[in-house]
């Protein structure tokens, strides 16, 4: 027996087709052995598709180590998410990139990130300045924080420009659990 559509059942039906016919793009998921490292990279993944940024990783972490994971998120969000920013300033969303590249070898670890910038931020001076327009707060807490957490780990934190790409490298030492 076929019933009279209401409005209600129209706009249902309009919904799922709707939901039916899109095409999904396939999203491969970071899974490596660390658990935070697959949740940043995966948040930070989907946060660049949404800001219209090309984000690409490579990770080769596969070992326990004696480095927090409060620490690895620190150190890899605040870089990623700095990148993230940087890319929002680019008007062409075709040249918004960003790399991230992390391995772990002979007892460090090494956190590489890379994006393109509008501008060298060094061009003024040697040292990074923020771009931030906002005074209401205090910026440059995460680069801070980063260099912190190098030297916990006997660690260091370097940042560079080079070809139209920020690259900021953060080396850890560990000892493996």
């Amino acid at each position: 027996m076929l019933y009279p559509e209401n409005g209600r059942a129209v706009s249902l039906r309009l919904n799922i087709d709707s939901m039916l016919s899109t095409s999904y793009e396939a999203i491969e998921f970071c899974n490596c052995s660390c658990d935070i490292i697959n949740a940043v990279i995966n948040c930070k993944a989907l946060e660049a598709r949404s800001r219209h940024i090309e984000f690409r990783y490579q990770v080769d972490f596969h070992e326990p180590t004696n480095l927090k994971p409060v620490d690895i998120c620190a150190v890899l969000a605040n870089q990623i998410e700095n990148a993230l920013e940087a890319c929002e300033k680019i008007e062409d969303p075709d040249k918004r990139i960003v790399r991230v590249e992390i391995r772990q070898r002979d007892g460090f670890a090494l956190f590489k990130v890379m994006n393109t910038v509008r501008e060298n931020p060094f061009r003024y001076e040697d040292k990074l300045l923020t771009t931030k327009t906002d005074t209401s707060r205090t910026h440059g807490l995460g680069l801070k924080n980063i260099s912190d957490i190098a030297k916990k780990y006997s660690g260091s934190m370097q940042t560079n420009y080079q070809d139209g790409m920020f690259i900021s490298t953060v080396l850890l030492c560990f000892s493996q659990e």
